[in-house]
């Protein structure tokens, strides 16, 4: 885990970037659950704030990318962050989003106010009474994310 925060820190301060803005987002996930070897639906639900860095292309760089962080409430894991790193402007882009509590990662794509997400949890699964389970991600696998959001 230290190695990835290095990373990501490395990462995100070589860029330089011209322009943040803050927001507020609802989000409405459904996923599955694995309870003994079963699939059962699993929805959950995130109010999170966040603020989104955007460099614009210049003589430098050809193409416009951004990196964003939320943090917030949610149900059924009480808190959640996310963040992700993509091509394209604060109000079209597409990007990677790691999200280190509950564990997921995956695609998203920002289009106007909605965001739209697929996360796969690349958890341990370990055995526990016969049963397979992800320990940080609530025994959810993947999850599919639609969320709503306000520029502050």
């Amino acid at each position: 885990m230290r190695y990835v925060v290095t990373i990501i820190f490395i990462f995100t301060s070589s860029f330089a970037y011209s322009q943040e803005s803050k927001f507020l987002e609802l989000n409405l996930g459904a996923g599955v659950i694995d309870i003994y070897g079963e699939l059962l639906p699993a929805p959950g639900l995130s109010l999170v704030y966040g603020k989104i860095y955007e460099n614009k292309r210049s003589i430098y760089n050809s193409q416009d990318y951004i990196f964003e962080w939320q943090i917030g409430l949610a149900l059924p894991s009480v808190v959640t962050g996310k963040l992700t790193f993509g091509l394209g402007d604060s109000d079209k882009y597409w990007g990677l989003s790691i999200r280190p509590w509950p564990l997921f990662i995956g695609p998203q794509v920002k289009l106007n106010n909605w965001s739209f997400s697929f996360e796969y949890s690349p958890s341990t699964e370990i055995e526990d009474i016969g049963a397979s389970r992800r320990i940080t991600s609530f025994d959810v696998p993947w999850i599919l994310n639609l969320g709503w959001r306000k520029q502050l």
